[in-house]
């Protein structure tokens, strides 16, 4: 669920800018949450809600910290928003002083809202208060939100918050107790989605996409009675879970490199540890980005390496996939072409590579032969 109405936008005076540095970094937190308090008293002075400056101060909250400030403290976090956030679950009596969620008339404004959760989502998991079941619902839809934001801006802005969620609430059974439990499906569907796009590519994917798979997979299945599971199903199936989830996110996906990027790493899906049904439309998905036109409408790049992704997962039928492209082009001259100037364009150096090579090993028989006669 996208949600296209959340964006940030450059803000004209820095609310963090720093003439002069405390003395620890304790006090410096300090300082950022007077800052913080200060602007937030500033914005509720008014009956309306200010949306320039709510935007302002999200945005600082997400900028980065200057690096001088990262000299001065090696433990500093790289923005302003993670510095916040670890002192407000430190210290949650200070979090009463700006009391961000008493202010319930902005509340439904979505600029606060986000300021809410870059802010306190750490609390909300670790300090086990009442409040979970009222705020969870609203910081997983902004979260989605931020993590589409970062999709398709090309951008690692809210990684910090994707790590958190990856290795501290699902590769870690700490914090798995009260009522966090029941979120833990929603919390794994929401890493599933982004899994690809904020780990990338590395040597180690595969390995590491397995583990974690197989980890959620062994304690998932501990405590099946307490997770809120979709409506049927009895059995924990967190490969199957991934997959699924996956191909709902893929079709939603525009960016052409994140789409290439996701249909690469789709390699390292196990099919045989795929149920049936998800194998069926995991073919389809890849059938459907590897064929031009409607459905999905893919650009040339996607149908290659959905291709090159299907003919790897799926190998039976190849041969036939291939007949039954061939017979469908040549029923479109036009498209056939295109097809042909492309791969003309794409290949002219290896081509005309061969074409020299043709043409000197003909010179060079013909001169033989010339020269054996005399």
């Amino acid at each position: 669920m996208e949600d296209k109405e959340l964006t940030i936008h450059p803000s004209e005076v820095d609310i963090f800018s720093l003439h002069k540095i405390s003395c620890t970094y304790e006090k410096f937190k300090n300082d950022l949450h007077e800052r913080v308090r200060d602007y937030m008293d500033s914005i509720t002075q008014s009956n309306s809600i200010n949306v320039k400056k709510l935007n302002k101060l999200l945005n600082e909250l997400v900028s980065t910290v200057e690096p001088f400030v990262k000299e001065l403290f090696e433990k500093c976090p790289n923005r302003y928003y993670e510095i916040l956030r670890d002192y407000y679950c430190q210290h949650p009596e200070k979090m009463n002083q700006i009391r961000i969620l008493d202010k319930v008339e902005m509340l439904e404004d979505i600029q606060y809202q986000t300021i809410t959760t870059v802010l306190l989502y750490q609390w909300l998991f670790e300090c086990n208060n009442s409040e979970f079941l009222r705020l969870f619902p609203t910081f997983l839809r902004i979260i989605h939100s931020l993590f589409w934001l970062d999709l398709n801006d090309e951008s690692k802005r809210f990684y910090p918050i994707f790590e958190y969620f990856y290795k501290k609430l699902l590769l870690s059974t700490s914090l798995w107790k009260g009522t966090v439990k029941g979120s833990l499906t929603e919390v794994f569907n929401l890493v599933t989605k982004f899994y690809f796009y904020y780990i990338g590519t590395s040597e180690t994917l595969e390995r590491d996409l397995y583990a974690f798979l197989h980890f959620t997979q062994k304690e998932f299945t501990k405590i099946k009675n307490d997770l809120e599971l979709p409506k049927g199903h009895r059995k924990i199936h967190t490969t199957n879970m991934f997959a699924n989830e996956l191909i709902r996110h893929m079709r939603h996906i525009k960016n052409e490199n994140i789409l290439v990027t996701y249909l690469n790493n789709c390699k390292f899906l196990r099919k045989n540890e795929l149920g049936r049904k998800t194998r069926i439309r995991f073919q389809r998905l890849l059938i459907d980005f590897y064929t031009p036109g409607t459905p999905l409408y893919p650009t040339r790049n996607v149908r290659i390496k959905s291709k090159e992704t299907l003919d790897e997962l799926f190998p039976h039928g190849r041969m036939m996939r291939k007949v039954v492209n061939l017979a469908f082009r040549l029923l479109n001259p036009f498209a056939t072409a295109t097809s042909g100037f492309y791969w003309i364009n794409r290949y002219f150096t290896t081509i005309f590579s061969v074409f020299l090579l043709g043409i000197f090993s003909i010179f060079i028989f013909f001169f033989s032969v010339k020269i054996k006669s005399k």
